[in-house]
């Protein structure tokens, strides 16, 4: 079987409406396009799922499940000028079209000439939860898209009208799914809008969701690591500190001070250092953003720490991969940042920011990848169990809770495992770069790419 170009293949799968790439998954007329994206076990776990009955009884038992992926989840278009899909999109970084994505010094508004709209969800990261929740799962699904380089409360006024027209359209309660910041959207809509949320939403669910922030924001946006260099080696016309230091959302994500932290958590305060995060100067750089870090300090600062959320929310949360908590800011080597003080979590947010949230009800697994979430079946298996009323299988009641005599779940990929932004390292993303630029690129590559 011929392979296609793994790019011009993500670009296929990216731009074709959920409904037809059901329907040519299951025909078989994609299936090129899925080995090369999805490699050979996620090529055919998609194509069973998409052959398959629907499962489970349609109509008024059948639940409404909203989807919401994380930080750079939602494909990014450009609608005007040099129109078409910006991210991810391996062409358009060979082209060099990633400062497209760039936005003002307010964090309003694009480029001149640029008109940026979500433009669905990244197929690498969440194609096979959608048709597992809509065939296998028996949901009626609904994606919901936002530019995540602007704050969750933003898209949590998108997501609020969405709530809102499917509970008058059926009149029964809707599920909210979120990955990572997905689970930050949805917990903004929930916060703001507590009476509408406790009268339409049946729960939150949320996947590794960085409640309480991490330093992966920071990673992208302090040029630690490899992903800069991968991205300007693909091409130098791409400018990913300007595009990532652009970016309210990013900031939203920083780790919240000790004072914003539940007193209550099972888990304590996570993050090492007493230096004030939210303070420009601190990093030496001008180009950080003084406007967004004092609105992420603020957005902390107006909420209750202890305060539950209006509806049922369950967390799953990956654990035992080692996160950052630390970062060094060396001034005598030209402004040197260096992450560290390692401690657990699921290799990108550390586990008390994610499992600290008042009130709720969390599921454990252990080694979970904090960017792989959706792609692991036993997670997809559990958001299916909890929309149908179930609870999850193959997840344990506390982290390391084989010592409490819980089994330790086994939770495998379908699809090859791609680093997380702190295992990238220089070498790797040299020869990432090499294969995008000329046609080579791996699954787990194209998975990498959405890293920044």
């Amino acid at each position: 079987m011929a392979i296609n170009d793994p790019s011009a293949s993500l670009e296929r799968l990216s731009t074709t409406p959920l409904d037809l790439l059901e329907q040519q998954i299951a025909s078989g007329a994609v299936s090129d396009d899925l080995h090369a994206v999805f490699g050979p076990r996620g090529a055919a776990e998609l194509e069973q799922l998409a052959q398959a009955e629907v499962a489970m009884t349609l109509g008024e038992d059948r639940p409404i499940v909203v989807l919401l992926p994380g930080v750079t989840g939602s494909l990014l278009a450009n609608t005007t000028g040099d129109t078409g899909l910006i991210w991810i999109n391996p062409l358009a970084l060979v082209a060099g079209k990633l400062p497209l994505l760039t936005l003002d010094s307010t964090g309003e508004r694009d480029q001149p000439g640029a008109s940026i709209r979500p433009a669905g969800l990244l197929p690498t990261h969440y194609l096979l939860m959608q048709l597992h929740l809509r065939i296998a799962g028996g949901c009626e699904l609904h994606s919901f898209a936002y530019d995540w380089r602007r704050t969750p409360a933003l898209a949590a006024a998108r997501l609020r009208t969405l709530v809102a027209d499917l509970y008058r359209q059926h009149g029964r309660k809707i599920y909210l799914v979120g990955h990572s910041m997905g689970g930050l959207v949805a917990r903004a809509f929930c916060t703001s809008h507590p009476d509408e949320a406790r009268e339409r939403v049946a729960m939150l669910v949320q996947l590794g969701t960085p409640n309480y922030g991490s330093f992966s924001a920071l990673q992208s946006m302090l040029s630690v690591g490899g992903m800069v260099e991968m991205v300007q080696k693909i091409n130098p016309a791409n400018d990913p500190l300007a595009f990532t230091r652009s970016c309210p959302g990013l900031y939203a994500m920083l780790p919240a001070p000790r004072s914003a932290f539940p007193s209550a958590s099972a888990l304590s305060y996570p993050f090492e250092g007493e230096r004030d995060l939210f303070d420009p100067s601190y990093y030496g750089l001008e180009q950080l953003s003084r406007t967004h870090l004092d609105a992420s300090r603020s957005a902390y600062a107006a909420a209750d720490p202890d305060a539950e959320l209006p509806v049922p929310v369950t967390i799953i949360a990956g654990y035992n991969l080692p996160t950052y908590v630390g970062l060094t800011v060396d001034r005598d080597t030209s402004t040197s940042f260096r992450f560290g003080g390692t401690g657990d979590g699921d290799g990108t947010v550390p586990l008390a920011s994610v499992i600290a949230l008042p009130g709720a009800h969390v599921y454990y697994g252990n080694g979970l990848k904090h960017g792989d979430l959706p792609l692991y079946r036993a997670v997809r298996e559990a958001v299916i169990a909890l929309a149908h009323g179930d609870l999850p299988r193959g997840f344990s009641s506390a982290p390391y809770a084989a010592v409490l005599g819980d089994d330790e779940p086994a939770l495998t990929l379908s699809v090859p495992e791609a680093p997380t932004l702190a295992e990238l390292d220089h070498a790797t993303a040299d020869a990432i770069a090499e294969r995008v630029r000329d046609g080579s690129a791996t699954p787990a590559d194209l998975r990498t790419l959405a890293l920044l």
